[in-house]
């Protein structure tokens, strides 16, 4: 069985019992510190980091974390939302002015959308879709669309209210291997066909910092990392280190464990 990152394999050792018990804490190194006041970052899968500073200005820095080129607009607000599941393009979105704009590798404007204009007008969840469009949940009319560069409607699904028992509104959309994993903390996870046809409910409430990884849903919870992979019902947790306890955001990067607190941003590698 292939498997990618040194965290999947620790899990499996946990569930064939040549670990240790469950109360295993997760064993980081810190490698690298970036200090400053941020707000926000994201990371892509080549190891890249991108931080929004006090400034409200957008800095990427490489996987060697040199920094490589910077980004500020003047008049959209405040950067609500980064997503790098494509390396060679990120997607920023301005809530105040309800903008989406992508940027290249060295942080130029390739495109704009004002979703306003194209009678999308609120959004609190967006991603890059496997085809290069993009995922989102309009909370107006509460329907995930897909929409293109132009911000045309591509697909939209049924209205929540009449698919769900109760109100749901994503906090994170995840575009994963010919799926769409919505997740919400108080209700959980949904997964969706490209034809936005809910095939699934997980109701694993009160994580953040969420993602997929090898087929896991993975997130933190309180003060613990949480894996589960719902088709063998397997759950499983390990405790996070006093010093990630009170970051305001983390990021798992298959070895990589990166987290921002009050002071900045300290990249770990994860020990086995």
């Amino acid at each position: 069985m292939y498997i990618r990152s040194r965290l999947l394999i620790l899990l499996f050792l946990f569930l064939s019992g040549h670990a240790q018990s469950q109360d295993s804490t997760l064993n980081l190194k810190l490698t690298k510190q970036i200090n400053g006041k941020y707000s926000n970052f994201t990371t892509d899968n080549m190891g890249n980091i991108f931080l929004v500073n006090a400034k409200n200005e957008l800095i990427s820095y490489s996987n060697k974390y040199d920094s490589i080129a910077s980004f500020k607009s003047l008049s959209l607000g405040n950067i609500s939302l980064l997503d790098a599941s494509n390396p060679l393009q990120l997607l920023v979105y301005y809530n105040e002015s309800n903008t989406l704009v992508l940027l290249d590798r060295q942080l130029n404007i390739i495109n704009s959308i004002a979703l306003s204009q194209v009678n999308i007008q609120k959004v609190n969840a967006i991603t890059r879709s496997y085809d290069n469009n993009y995922w989102l949940f309009d909370e107006w009319d509460n329907k995930l669309k897909k929409i293109d560069d132009k911000g045309n409607l591509l697909s939209e699904s049924t209205d929540f209210r009449l698919m769900l028992k109760d109100s749901y509104a994503p906090e994170k959309i995840i575009d994963d291997n010919g799926a769409l994993y919505l997740y919400n903390s108080t209700s959980g996870w949904l997964v969706f066909d490209y034809y936005l046809g809910l095939k699934k409910q997980y109701p694993y409430l009160g994580w953040k910092d969420v993602w997929i990884e090898d087929g896991f849903l993975k997130g933190i919870e309180k003060d613990k990392i949480v894996m589960a992979y719902p088709k063998e019902l397997i759950y499983q947790h390990l405790n996070l280190p006093p010093q990630i306890k009170t970051a305001s955001k983390n990021i798992c990067n298959h070895n990589i464990f990166i987290s921002l607190n009050n002071e900045g941003l300290n990249i770990y590698s994860i020990q086995l």
